[in-house]
């Protein structure tokens, strides 16, 4: 990557991402008697970022997916954390390397 250069990330799910699912619910009133009632399974994404950028991402949005790369000298690294409504969790870093950064004091 070379400075100024601009980075766009946005994780793209599966058709079947989403899965329909039944939750189980208690009854008020009623305890130990459980209802199963349908729900589809919801996905969770935040980001984190090693370094200060140039954010170039909608104001309203709470993703960092659209920057520009700065000049460091240290790899850039950008994680990701995913989680949905079932308890399911993914994490993953990408490692951004600035070609031309200027040398480290």
């Amino acid at each position: 990557m070379r400075v100024g250069d601009s980075v766009f990330v946005r994780p793209e799910y599966t058709d079947d991402a989403y899965q329909p699912h039944y939750a189980f619910q208690s009854t008020p009133g009623q305890p130990g008697r459980l209802v199963a009632t349908p729900d589809e399974e919801r996905i969770f994404a935040r980001y984190g970022i090693s370094t200060l950028v140039e954010d170039r991402s909608d104001s309203d949005d709470d993703l960092l997916t659209s920057w520009y790369v700065p000049d460091v000298a240290e790899p850039i690294l950008l994680y990701l954390y995913i989680a949905d409504s079932r308890q399911g969790r993914a994490f993953a870093t990408l490692r951004f390397v600035v070609e031309d950064a200027s040398p480290a004091p």
